[in-house]
């Protein structure tokens, strides 16, 4: 075996016996990997209180086959986010993301895009309380960087350009809009609202959530969004994490609180 070491961000820890763990980890190079953490729970254990979800770590570990479970040697922390150990909405939504990012990254490498993004949207939901809005960013932004993106500028048929005035309609099986020559009859039609089919086309633009904070979004617009992606996410994943309908529920509280 090989010893290897990378920059990662946890994704999910779960038990692997009475004494171990397995960590899912997100790296810019190495991608999508998991290391097993020996005896973490013994008292003794250097790995003790040197991981967690949502940290940044410096992991070491012993290679195996690819795609294997690789064996954790020394993990150093690099940035804690502890913003997320005081705020259980910051961390339900947290956790949420972490778990559709993992979903929508194979294991290997090819994912710097995605751990560019994971680590800007932790490092301001620490900061700044994660809201429905910006949790409807980063699941589009996800989808961007993952190649499933729905197509917002035109027809998925015909590609013919879609200005958003006639309230195209959104397809989620289909990729995105249709218009309206391009849908089959007998199917059934979800229309996308014109300002609301703006918002997410704008969301799906921005690097960074500061315009999504900046947007003035109406209760309704935000749930309409959130809904029309939750369909596109459902029949792309299949089953769609049951920790969005909690996050999101949780967020609409706080912005109501």
């Amino acid at each position: 075996m090989l010893i290897a070491k990378t920059e990662s961000i946890a994704l999910r820890i779960e038990p692997f016996s009475r004494t171990s763990h397995v960590i899912a980890w997100l790296a810019p190079d190495v991608g999508r990997f998991a290391t097993l953490a020996k005896g973490v729970q013994r008292r003794r254990s250097p790995l003790q209180g040197q991981f967690d979800l949502f940290y940044t770590c410096e992991a070491l570990y012993y290679t195996r086959a690819p795609r294997g479970l690789h064996i954790l040697k020394e993990c150093s922390i690099v940035n804690p986010r502890q913003g997320f150990r005081d705020d259980w909405r910051k961390t339900t939504a947290a956790s949420y993301f972490c778990d559709l990012v993992e979903r929508l990254c194979p294991p290997g490498p090819g994912h710097a895009g995605m751990y560019r993004l994971l680590e800007r949207t932790l490092d301001d939901w620490e900061v700044r309380a994660p809201t429905p809005a910006t949790l409807v960013w980063a699941e589009l932004r996800a989808l961007e960087e993952s190649g499933f993106a729905p197509r917002l500028d035109c027809c998925t048929a015909c590609a013919t350009p879609i200005n958003g005035a006639a309230a195209p309609i959104f397809a989620p099986d289909r990729g995105g809009l249709l218009c309206n020559r391009c849908v089959t009859p007998g199917e059934e039609r979800t229309a996308m609202p014109p300002d609301v089919l703006a918002m997410l086309r704008a969301w799906q633009r921005d690097a960074t959530p500061d315009m999504v904070r900046r947007t003035a979004c109406q209760p309704a617009q935000e749930q309409a969004a959130a809904r029309l992606l939750g369909a596109f996410l459902t029949y792309h994943l299949d089953p769609l994490p049951s920790g969005r309908a909690i996050a999101l529920g949780l967020l609409r509280e706080g912005a109501r609180a």
